[in-house]
């Protein structure tokens, strides 16, 4: 009887010890890519989180990070649905600039966010660009609207339909229908 005691302890342990170093290679290696376990995840069920803060870091440096109070995954749209959207990218010269909207769709394959409801891009230089919806390339750091979008900041206002933004470099471009006001002088309209 003892004999077998001592197999059974024995194959305890074996079994015991073989789980612990399984556990740590994944946890190693899900460790490297935390964005594995919501791939995998999405995969196998749908998906709903709450309170999501995922940033993205190339080399040693922040990207961007993408916050949300809800989140489901939608299989066949390969997107995740976004509510209380908030995008932070964070340019190299120190610059951080803030995306955020009521709704949000996010393709992390395709590289792209889409802000909706009252989108709001600031940053901490006093600028603020309003419009209906955003679109915001990760990869490009592009930022396009066709909406009717409102810019101000310090001692300028100006409007227009559809924008494109360069984030990288800080430049952008209104489509038409472009109103301006500078300083709060004199008002100019353009086609």
């Amino acid at each position: 009887m003892t004999g077998k005691i001592k197999y059974i302890i024995l194959a305890a342990l074996v079994a015991s010890l073989g789980l612990g170093v399984g556990f740590a290679v994944l946890r190693a290696n899900l460790l490297k890519r935390p964005e594995l376990i919501l791939e995998e995840a999405a995969r196998r069920m749908d998906l709903n989180l709450k309170d999501i803060d995922y940033t993205q870091i190339s080399g040693e440096r922040k990207e961007w990070t993408l916050k949300a109070k809800q989140v489901s995954y939608e299989q066949e749209r390969d997107t995740f649905n976004l509510e209380l959207v908030r995008v932070t990218v964070y340019r190299p010269s120190g610059m951080e600039i803030e995306i955020k909207g009521k709704l949000g769709l996010f393709n992390r394959k395709e590289g792209w966010v889409r802000i909706e409801g009252e989108a709001q891009l600031t940053n901490d230089q006093g600028f603020e660009l309003k419009a209906d919806t955003f679109m915001y390339n990760l990869e490009k750091q592009e930022l396009t609207s066709p909406d009717m979008v409102h810019l101000k900041g310090p001692g300028l206002r100006i409007s227009g339909r559809g924008i494109m933004v360069n984030v990288a470099e800080w430049k952008a471009v209104f489509r038409s229908e472009v109103t301006s006001e500078w300083r709060g002088t004199t008002e100019n309209k353009g086609a």
